[in-house]
Order: C-alpha cells, then sequence, then structure tokens
C-alpha cells in the first residue's frame, strides 16, 4: 500500500524515516511531496498510467503547504483533488502550527479528508499519535481492500 507524505518541512523525513515503518510501511511504499506543486505532479503522474507511480492508500497531508499559490492553506486544495482523483485513498490531514476553534480540520474534512490530527498541541506525542492513526488507517484500507476483493 503507497503512503504519500506530503508535507513541506524536515519532519516528513522523520515520519518516513522512522515512524511509518512503525505503522507497517516499506520504505520503497512512502513518496514525499514537500510542496502543493509536487503533490499535483504526483497526481498527474498516476492519472498518465505512469506504471511506476502508484496511487496513494493512504496520503497524509500537511494544509499549510508553502509557497501556496495565493495563500498558506494550499494543502487544502490538495486534499480536495486527492479525493477527486483517487476516492479510496484515506486523506488524513496533519499540521503542527495549530488549528484555534478546529477551522483548519472542519475545511479538510469537507473537502475529503478522513481524519485530521492537531498535533501543536501535544508536541512530545505526535510521533505516537501519528504513528497510532497509520497504523489504524492501514488496516482500515486493507480491510477495505479484502471485502472489495482488490
Amino acid at each position: 500500500m503507497e503512503l504519500w507524505l506530503i508535507k513541506d518541512d524536515s519532519g516528513v523525513d522523520q515520519i518516513a524515516k522512522e515512524y511509518a515503518p512503525e505503522a507497517g510501511f516499506k520504505p520503497e511504499e512512502i513518496t514525499i511531496a514537500r510542496s502543493a506543486q509536487e503533490a499535483r505532479d504526483l497526481i498527474q503522474e498516476c492519472l498518465g498510467q505512469d506504471p511506476k507511480r502508484l496511487p496513494p492508500g493512504i496520503a497524509l497531508v500537511d494544509p499549510h503547504l508553502t509557497p501556496g499559490i495565493n495563500h498558506l492553506e494550499d494543502g487544502i486544495e490538495v486534499i480536495a483533488e486527492l479525493k477527486k482523483q483517487f476516492p479510496d485513498c484515506a486523506i488524513i490531514c496533519f499540521t503542527t502550527r495549530g488549528d484555534m476553534g478546529n477551522k483548519i480540520g472542519a475545511r479538510a474534512i469537507q473537502n475529503g479528508a478522513k481524519d485530521y490530527i492537531d498535533c501543536s498541541w501535544a508536541y512530545v506525542n505526535w510521533v505516537s499519535l501519528t504513528t497510532s492513526k497509520l497504523y489504524l488507517w492501514r488496516g482500515a484500507q486493507e480491510t477495505a481492500a479484502i471485502q472489495h476483493g482488490t
């Protein structure tokens, strides 16, 4: 199962190297996009039938990707595009910047995310929280694939 990590800071490397494997992902199943444009390029590679590029089973997306076209919430647009092109993908919106009132989380869910992780309040626990969520969604996606015979 492919895991796409769409985040524009160095924390994505730590997730990919140390914590995604704890959730059952092999290094070759992990693809990193460090901007909204890189994420859009990955989507286009999948739609262009590039046999080397598999669509994501799970995508972990930062809503605050920079540089945004006109704003910092470019990740919400990426979530909407992922949902449109890959409706079976479990999209998880992930931020460490905080979200007073859960406005970003609500927008992410409205645009296709299945889950939202706000790690700003518990920075020391963000690793275990994210690992647990990845593990949970990997199991859910695998169960759905078995039930649908894919």
